[in-house]
């Protein structure tokens, strides 16, 4: 294989995870959700274990705590 075609192959996961990433992020934004909170919380689920955010948009009785909790 070429190097060329090399690199393109192996490039191709690592656009498909950015673009997710970009859809991510613009799905956020056009519900004025913070970027960076949502990414937080997602690692801290991930990491500890629990639900992870979700990223549908939410109605005030939805809301969620910085950590994955449902608001009182």
């Amino acid at each position: 294989m070429a190097p060329v075609q090399q690199y393109y192959y192996s490039i191709i996961p690592l656009l498909d995870e950015l673009h997710i990433a970009l859809m991510v992020a613009t799905s956020l934004q056009a519900q004025q959700r913070d970027v960076l909170d949502f990414l937080t919380q997602a690692i801290h689920a991930a990491r500890f274990g629990q639900e992870h955010p979700n990223l549908r948009p939410q109605t005030p009785a939805e809301e969620e705590t910085p950590f994955g909790g449902v608001a009182p």
